[in-house]
């Protein structure tokens, strides 16, 4: 079974969710369906954990505020999603490979202040 990630899909789990406790029945499809959405929600923390790990790791080579050094990291990371075909770096040696890495792990760009939060919570 594939993992529910539509809202309507989750409102109707709910409701079949609620009439299984009232009724004190669980339908193996319903229990299936829930595991599903479960493990896709602790995948996508595990997502955004790893890229906020790489995140950290491109600021860390530059000094400054938060603020400031979230900014050169939202502004590459908006100039590597955009690009077709990102070149392949390095997250070892170069700032730009860590934003590369965090674009291959989640490839939505969070906002300068998200990504500030995310450097200020490394401290």
């Amino acid at each position: 079974m594939t993992a529910h990630t539509d809202d309507t899909d989750l409102r109707e789990l709910v409701a079949r969710l609620r009439v299984a406790r009232w009724s004190g029945l669980l339908p193996p499809d319903l229990g299936d369906a829930l595991l599903d959405v479960f493990d896709a929600m602790s995948s996508r923390a595990e997502r955004r954990r790893a890229r906020d790990y790489w995140l950290r790791r491109a600021a860390e080579r530059f000094s400054g505020s938060a603020w400031v050094r979230a900014g050169i990291v939202h502004a590459d990371l908006i100039a590597q999603s955009r690009q077709r075909w990102p070149e392949c770096r390095d997250p070892d040696t170069d700032w730009r490979g860590c934003v590369s890495a965090a674009l291959q792990v989640d490839p939505r760009v969070p906002s300068r202040k998200q990504i500030a939060r995310i450097l200020d919570t490394a401290r």
